[in-house]
């Protein structure tokens, strides 16, 4: 009957809606990874957009005794990254940071990573990880600040969004 078409068509289409989550986590969400936050601390999920955007194959990231994603990040900004995923392990929140990966080919780019940590009643602490690649913004601010240092002039920069937001002022301009 028509009813029955209406339910079936509603679980075809929760079917459909459950088996694109996985899709979208692995390939529209930048950078996505998920953590075990508890000892020893490591990676149980990754998507494959983490894995394009770093040049390694899943099981190259995980492993149930090591946290094999640390050993991507700079080894000048590891400290860092270490005390962001040890206050995310700490309690329930959200924090973003700011780190240099080395990519398996060698060359680095900056990364901003956003994660959320969320506490379960099993005790379990699981870390969910979006990672956005900066290197243009970087790079862009790196020139800018070259400018800044050789001709004396204001500059301002900024996002073309709903509400925008200042990604860069020199010294002159906020002078002015």
């Amino acid at each position: 009957s028509g009813r029955q078409g209406l339910i079936s068509a509603k679980g075809v289409v929760m079917n459909n809606t459950l088996n694109n989550m996985e899709d979208i986590l692995s390939q529209q969400i930048s950078g996505f990874h998920q953590y075990i936050l508890n000892d020893p601390i490591h990676l149980n999920y990754v998507s494959q957009n983490l894995c394009d955007m770093v040049g390694f194959k899943e099981n190259e990231l995980l492993n149930e005794i090591k946290d094999l994603y640390e050993l991507l990040v700079h080894p000048a900004d590891r400290d860092k990254y270490l005390q962001f995923i040890y206050s995310l392990s700490k309690q329930e929140q959200t924090l973003t940071t700011e780190y240099r990966l080395i990519k398996k080919d060698g060359a680095i780019i900056c990364v901003r990573d956003t994660a959320t940590s969320k506490k379960f009643e099993d005790g379990t602490f699981l870390g969910y990880s979006v990672l956005t690649d900066i290197s243009d913004i970087k790079s862009e601010n790196d020139n800018l600040q070259f400018l800044n240092e050789t001709i004396p002039c204001g500059f301002l920069k900024y996002t073309c969004e709903k509400q925008p937001k200042i990604t860069y002022m020199n010294q002159t301009m906020i002078d002015l």
